[in-house]
Order: structure tokens, then C-alpha cells, then sequence
């Protein structure tokens, strides 16, 4: 639990580091009792009667101070050659410079090994003199033991002790810096054991003053006793039993997982967020409002592909599956979506980064690399054309696929040739759910057709090449494309008589009744009448004291074959597609008609004529102006 509170201070850039002795390990340098070690073995037999094997550091760099007359020069001398040598590794420092979350840095340590790491990015802080300068944009790195560079910074004797909180008193510059760092910033310690004299004397000296103010304290060391544990504690500062090294490599990795996320929460700077993901050489590309920003994407810095991973946890639907499972192996190419229903769980990062978590209202659309993208001009041994026919060519050892888009059909045609020169060859035709217009849509059947027919054909690459093949037949695909080139055919000529134009509508509008009306639309610009089965009789109720005159002329409907005629007096109109056919007015005629009561209707039993026709046959015609009253 201490380590997550720690990271999550530190994702709010709450933390400094304090680094000691034990940073520097890995580097080949020292510790502290081996550096007490080497102030030692280089002293005369005779200075070094004057010592115990208990000597920490402070004491016998205090006591070698006094052997000397009061001079520093052995020991300076001493750290120059200890600490000028080149480091064997600055892994963990080049690690913690690439965490810009980090904004102060306070080392008692005499290497260079932060400012090697930070380069341009570090600001050294060495006494009241740098504060001035101090560049907000920069990690300050107060180094509180001095720079060997200066060699009067250095802090290392018992009387450099007294000198530096003599110097650094409550009032100074320097002093009050440090405090506000610790007063508002937890502390992270890294490889210090706090019983040192040259720590825990500076620490508890600057902190002391803070007390119940004093922000989370944590200490990284491993496999500590628990008594030295329950010391920490007593101290108010938490332990996390860890290696320096792994808990900045774990960090890392919470940064990465969560940067994002903290930048559209507030929780991180823009230019932290900036300067973090750049180290990974990837640039962001940030939307911003107001209050907060948006993260869109990222690129490569140096503009070559990022490494990306998406994980997505997915529905368990066998097909889909299938599918998808044959689309990531190269046995189908082209576009794949993943909609948002069989979406669980979708995480996607670059170069480890991750850019998002997604648990819903997301979809992903997949596309393979083709190998050959443009159109190509196709010429039909029967002599008809189709130019700008785009093509897409995707392919791998085992698979060819080539991808057409004709209007609104896409066609597929792939080929097996893991059996070569056995291909099988296989075809699939998808359309649109929107027809454009009836001259694209008859474009579009009529390149079925040909393919359907198996006719050779022969395309014309944009580079001059050109190839000649012949497929077999499809015979269902044909009948599907008569039927629809048919049905377009007739809907141009509708057009033109009503001067309408049929677009954008719906390709299931093309159904029983659609076809019905167009056929009748037909029958009526080309013959000028519609025939329809009429099984139904006419009822004509006659005056009850109707006259002979009547009877007669009921008699001779029968006899001569006229037709019984209707009109109506407001114009009609029907709908397709969209489009208001303006029909004119309609005259219905019930062809060779009979009075099937005529009998009735002579002896006056009914004065209701029944009529029927004997063809059973109605025609309908319109013309533009009202019909007159023809009986």
C-alpha cells in the first residue's frame, strides 16, 4: 500500500528525491564505510594509531581534518580521485531524469552522476548564490554535501557540520528553500540508511522545525530488520522494502500506464506530460480547452513508425472469431470493424505509453496493406468498357485477394494458391444499402453480368501492362443482374417520360410492389393503358321505376361487347422511390362486360344490375384533362 500512495504522490508531482551513498553503488563508486575505508589506508602508520575500527564517516573524516592541522586538502584530495573517475552506470539516474515529475532532487552524495544523467535539463543548486538563477523549467539538484568542483562546498568533517548549519541557519536563503521543498513535497528517500550520522543530522535538522507539517516521508531499502523498520516509523517515514533500481523501473510503468489519464485529470503538468512522453520518442498530439487538454494521438518524433499494441478482451461469438482470427493470420484482407457490442475491454499504447482504456462506446476498423491501390480500365471481349475501376491488390504466400468498389457494389475475388497451379477461385459480392441513381446502378449490374458471363476480359494498368483473363461462369449471378439491370433500365425511362429522377433511396425499396408499379408505369408509356385482372362484379343501381329505354341499353352491353367505362374527376399520383408521379387523370373500363341478372332486371325483380366481365379484364388509362361523362 505505501508503494501505490507513493506513486500516486509522485503522478501529481508531489514528490522530491533525496538520493545518498547507496544511488551510487552501481555507479562503482563507494559506499560510505568503504569510503571511510579509503580516507584510512592512505594515512601513515603513525596517523593511523590515533583511530578505532568503529569510525563512521563523519568522525574519522573530523578526525583526519585534526590529524592535518585543521587541512582538507588529503581528504578533497581523496574524493577528486574516488569520484572524478568515469561511472560504470548511470542506468537508474538516466531513468529518474526521464520522470520530469520530479521537480527537486536534494543528494549528499560528491558525484556527478544527476548532473551526467539530467545534462540540460538539471539546474545545480550548490549555495544562495545559484537561487537566483534557478529555472523553474529545469530539476533543481541541490547537492547539500557540496560540488568537488568548489572544493570550499564540501561537507564531510564535523566541523563542515557546524560550519554549514552555521552558515545555513533558519534566516538563510538556502536554508528556507530547502524547508519550503520539504514542507510542501513528500520525500523519497533512495539509497540512505537513516542511522548515518551525515544524513539523519541534516534531515532531522531542516525537518525538525516542521514537525506535524511535514508532508509523507518513504525510504526504499531491501529486506530492512523490523527494528530498523519500527525506528522509521517512530521517525514518521514509511518503508518500502525494494531496490532502488526496480522501484524506478515499477514507476516507469505506472507512468506509462497512466500519463494520459492524469493529463485529462490535472493531475500532471502539460510540459511534464510533454517532456515524459518525448523520452520515448513519440510526440503528442493535445487538444485543449479551458480547464483541461485532450489527448488525440501520437506520432514517432523522428517520423518513423511508433511501436503500438492494442489489447482488446472480446465477446465469445464462435463466428465473429473465426473470422477476425482469419483476418489477423492473412486469410482475408481488406477491412475489418470490431463494433462496439462485441467490445469488452480495449486498451491501446505506443512505445509502452498507454493512450487509452476503453470499457464501452468504442469500434475499431482494421485495413490490410495493399500491395497494388488504383484504378485500372477494364474492356470486355463483347466490347464493352468500365474506366477508372479502382482496384485493390492484397496478398501473401498463401492468399490473392483483389478488392473492387464499382459504385455502390464491392466485389472480392480471391484465389488459393497454396496448391499452385491448382487456385481455387472464389467470388463475393456485397452492395450498399443506397442505390446512387439508376444510370450508376445499371452501370454497376452490367459489369456483373459480363463477369457473371464469364466473358474474357482484359485490364489496363495506369504503368501499361496489361492482362487478359477469362473466368468460368456464375449462372445465379447472371439472373441476379438481368433481373436488376431490367429493373434500372425501366426506371430511365420513367425518368425521362415524368421527368423525375430516382437517387438515394433505399436498395429495399425494391421489392414485389416496386416491381409492380413499374411494370405499370411501363405498360402505360409504351402501350398507353394497363390491364389488369378484374374477378370482381359491378353493382349499378337503376331508378326503381326505371324505363324500357334502360333495359334495352342493358341488354345491349352484353351484346355488343362495349365496355362499361368509369372516370374520376381529381388527378392521381403515385409514389416510387421517393419520386411524385404525376399520373393525369384516370378513365377505368371493364372490357367485354355482361349483365349476369338481366332476366331479373327485364321481369323487375331487382332494380340492381349486376355486371361482370366475361375476359375478366379492366383497363386503366390516363390522359391529362378530365374525361367527359361517356354513359
Amino acid at each position: 500500500m505505501e508503494k501505490e500512495n507513493l506513486f500516486e504522490l509522485i503522478r501529481n508531482e508531489e514528490v522530491i528525491i533525496w538520493a545518498g551513498a547507496g544511488m551510487s553503488l552501481n555507479s562503482g563508486y563507494p559506499s560510505g564505510k568503504e569510503l571511510c575505508n579509503l580516507l584510512y589506508d592512505n594515512l601513515t602508520d603513525s596517523e593511523k594509531k590515533f583511530f578505532e575500527n568503529n569510525y563512521n564517516l563523519l568522525d574519522i573524516s573530523e578526525q583526519i581534518f585534526r590529524i592535518k592541522g585543521h587541512n582538507r586538502n588529503y581528504i578533497i584530495k581523496t574524493l577528486k580521485e574516488v569520484f572524478d573517475k568515469e561511472p560504470e552506470n548511470i542506468k537508474t539516474h538516466k531513468i529518474i531524469s526521464e520522470i520530469p515529475h520530479f521537480k527537486t532532487i536534494i543528494t549528499t552524495n560528491y558525484d556527478r552522476l544527476f548532473e551526467i544523467a539530467y545534462k540540460s535539463k538539471g539546474d545545480l543548486i550548490l549555495s544562495n548564490s545559484n537561487l537566483a538563477y534557478i529555472n523553474k523549467n529545469k530539476t533543481q539538484i541541490f547537492k547539500i554535501h557540496g560540488d568537488l568542483n568548489d572544493p570550499d562546498s564540501i561537507v564531510i568533517t564535523q566541523s563542515d557540520y557546524n560550519n554549514f548549519f552555521k552558515s545555513n541557519s533558519e534566516y538563510s536563503t538556502y536554508w528556507s528553500v530547502l524547508k519550503e521543498r520539504l514542507s510542501t513535497n513528500s520525500v523519497l528517500f533512495l539509497g540512505y540508511n537513516l542511522e548515518d550520522p551525515n544524513v539523519s543530522v541534516v534531515f532531522e535538522r531542516i525537518t525538525d522545525n516542521l514537525r506535524s507539517n511535514r508532508k509523507e516521508c518513504f525510504l526504499v531499502a531491501p529486506n530492512l530488520p523490523s527494528h530498523k523498520i519500527n525506528d522509521l516509523t517512530l521517525k514518521g517515514i514509511k518503508y518500502i522494502d525494494s531496490t532502488a533500481e526496480k522501484l524506478i523501473e515499477e514507476l516507469i510503468q505506472v507512468l506509462k500506464e497512466n500519463i494520459v489519464n492524469d493529463l485529462e485529470n490535472n493531475k500532471v503538468s502539460a510540459n511534464s506530460f510533454k517532456e515524459f512522453v518525448q523520452n520515448f520518442n513519440i510526440l503528442p498530439k493535445l487538444d485543449s480547452s479551458k480547464d483541461s487538454f485532450k489527448v488525440e494521438g501520437f506520432k514517432s518524433l523522428n517520423g518513423t513508425p511508433a511501436e503500438g499494441m492494442l489489447n482488446l478482451t472480446l465477446s465469445n461469438e464462435n463466428d465473429f472469431l473465426l473470422e477476425f482470427k482469419d483476418f489477423m493470420q492473412g486469410k482475408s484482407f481488406g477491412e475489418f470493424e470490431i463494433s462496439e457490442n462485441i467490445i469488452k475491454n480495449a486498451e491501446i499504447s505506443f512505445q509502452g505509453i498507454r493512450l487509452s482504456k476503453y470499457t464501452e462506446g468504442i469500434k475499431f476498423n482494421f485495413k490490410s496493406h495493399a500491395v497494388y491501390d488504383d484504378t485500372v480500365n477494364i474492356r470486355f471481349a463483347n466490347g464493352e468498357e468500365f474506366f477508372e475501376f479502382p482496384v485493390k491488390l492484397y496478398g501473401n504466400e498463401s492468399f490473392i485477394e483483389v478488392h473492387s468498389k464499382l459504385k455502390s457494389c464491392k466485389m472480392i475475388f480471391k484465389i488459393n494458391i497454396q496448391n499452385f497451379p491448382s487456385c481455387n477461385f472464389n467470388f463475393k459480392y456485397n452492395r450498399e444499402e443506397i442505390c446512387l441513381n439508376s444510370r450508376t446502378e445499371l452501370e454497376m449490374y452490367n459489369f456483373l453480368r459480363n463477369f457473371a458471363e464469364g466473358h474474357e476480359f482484359t485490364i489496363f494498368l495506369k504503368n501499361g501492362q496489361k492482362i487478359s483473363k477469362s473466368l468460368q461462369k456464375f449462372p445465379e449471378l447472371i439472373d441476379h443482374s438481368l433481373l436488376y439491370i431490367q429493373y434500372f433500365q425501366k426506371l430511365q425511362i420513367i425518368e425521362k417520360k415524368y421527368n423525375v429522377q430516382f437517387s438515394n433511396f433505399s436498395f429495399n425499396q425494391i421489392n414485389q410492389d416496386s416491381i409492380k408499379l413499374v411494370d405499370e408505369l411501363i405498360d402505360l408509356i409504351q402501350k398507353g393503358f394497363i390491364l389488369y385482372d378484374y374477378n370482381d362484379g359491378l353493382q349499378m343501381e337503376l331508378i326503381p321505376d326505371y324505363s324500357q329505354e334502360t333495359i334495352d341499353a342493358l341488354k345491349e352491353i352484353g351484346e355488343n361487347d362495349s365496355p362499361i367505362v368509369g372516370a374520376e374527376n381529381n388527378s392521381s399520383t403515385e409514389i416510387l422511390h421517393g419520386q411524385t408521379i404525376n399520373l393525369g387523370y384516370k378513365k377505368v373500363e371493364i372490357l367485354d362486360p355482361i349483365i349476369i341478372n338481366i332476366n331479373d332486371i327485364i321481369n323487375r325483380i331487382t332494380n340492381v344490375a349486376l355486371a361482370e366481365s366475361k375476359s375478366k379484364t379492366m383497363r386503366m388509362t390516363y390522359k391529362d384533362s378530365p374525361f367527359t361523362n361517356e354513359m
